[in-house]
């Protein structure tokens, strides 16, 4: 069975450039009921919706640059090759984990990336049969822009244990 290329599933499913972060994507939903986010800590606004979801692809040339997020972000793997996701805690441990449909090789179809957290997502080889991953996440509390941050280097002296990882997920 043919595979579809990234060039055409970017246009069946209406997908944009994700400036800053990269990658492509389009929101298909953001919830209607409002979450009074104070209680939380870390969001810049007072109330969110209470959740969104995306379509997200991956190419080999346009990864998830590492980035936060002040909401909990939950990944599942739709289709196309094995990702790799890189996660640092607030408290300075991390850890890599490989988002697919091949179980049987350690691969999990959902990631869930607590609030608070760096992450940073890319194709796990750059030579994979469909050259692209098409991901859905879910945000929760709605993603919102003020609550967003892309990494830089200085990463590396927060987790030093992760500096090589670090540098392959920068923009």
């Amino acid at each position: 069975m043919a595979c579809l290329t990234a060039e055409a599933v970017i246009t069946r499913l209406g997908l944009e450039p994700l400036g800053g972060e990269g990658g492509f994507y389009r929101r298909v939903h953001v919830s209607h009921h409002t979450i009074d986010t104070s209680a939380l800590g870390r969001h810049s606004l007072p109330m969110l919706p209470l959740s969104s979801v995306i379509y997200y692809l991956v190419t080999p040339e346009s990864i998830s640059g590492l980035h936060w997020l002040a909401g909990e972000e939950v990944w599942t793997f739709i289709l196309g090759d094995q990702l790799q996701q890189l996660v640092l805690f607030p408290d300075g441990t991390g850890e890599t984990r490989v988002l697919g449909n091949l179980l049987e090789l350690g691969s999990s179809a959902v990631s869930v990336v607590p609030a608070g957290c760096w992450q940073g997502t890319r194709l796990k080889a750059s030579d994979g049969e469909y050259g692209y991953a098409l991901c859905s996440t879910v945000m929760s509390p709605a993603f919102d822009n003020t609550d967003f941050r892309m990494g830089d280097i200085g990463l590396t002296e927060l987790y030093p244990d992760f500096s090589d990882e670090i540098r392959r997920f920068l923009n």
